[in-house]
């Protein structure tokens, strides 16, 4: 594929490139170098970017959903009001990403790092809520999946230490928000939804948890951790 004579595909140097408002449904960018690029608005539905350097890209308000980015480099990039519905982050560096307000149903961030990244109002689960901002196709049709098999992200293993997840929401009346063994260090759920949400062998050292609704939410068999710095919710028992 080629946009303004410039190769765009697996490997390529795409450093600093402006490839907003683009179509690049089903692109193959696995290893490429996307950092600084600009790829706001832009499709990328179903495209591979797998073990793709896309730190501090500015995609705002673009379409990821069902892309491939395991292994991505995605420190400090701007993900704000984006879809990554069913995208996969397996083993993905979002070190201080900033993904407020972005679709986050049913993807794979298992193992992923999250340290200090930027998860304000996002939408984890489509179940029992309503989608506070619109994530629309590139012809303005609604692209949120809503059948029951449109389950919560899942978190597995992820570091999440210092991330900012203020306000997220993130329920689960039939699938959870699924976070088997997850790290929240020292990280910020002011008023956060986790109702109905899996939640087993979470680290919430230093965490503050003020607010946040637990209602019905799944500890699983063991614990939470916890120290004298984490700020539980009022009327929170350990189970």
């Amino acid at each position: 594929m080629e946009i303004d004579g410039r190769l765009i595909g697996p490997g390529e140097n795409l450093e600093h490139v402006d490839l907003s408002n683009t179509d690049l449904r089903g692109a193959n960018l696995e290893g490429a170098n996307l950092q600084n690029s600009i790829l706001s608005k832009s499709n990328l539905k179903g495209v591979n970017l797998s073990g793709s350097n896309l730190s501090w890209a500015d995609l705002t308000d673009t379409n990821l959903s069902s892309s491939d980015l395991t292994g991505a480099f995605l420190r400090g990039s701007m993900l704000k009001n984006s879809n990554l519905e069913r995208a996969t982050l397996i083993g993905a560096d979002l070190t201080g990403a900033h993904m407020e307000e972005t679709c986050l149903v049913s993807a794979d961030f298992t193992n992923a790092i999250l340290t200090g990244a930027s998860l304000w109002m996002a939408l984890v689960s489509s179940m029992g809520y309503t989608v506070p901002f619109e994530v629309l196709g590139p012809n303005g049709e609604s692209v949120l999946d809503p059948s029951p098999e449109s389950c919560g992200a899942n978190f597995t293993n992820a570091d999440l230490r210092g991330t900012n997840l203020e306000e997220l929401n993130m329920p689960g009346p039939a699938f959870g928000w699924i976070n088997d063994g997850a790290k929240f260090i020292k990280a910020n759920l002011t008023d956060a939804n986790v109702s109905e949400a899996f939640l087993s062998d979470c680290d919430f050292s230093g965490a503050n948890l003020t607010g946040v609704n637990l209602h019905e939410a799944d500890y699983g068999i063991s614990c939470w951790i916890g120290d004298k710095d984490t700020i539980w919710p009022e009327g929170f028992q350990d189970i």
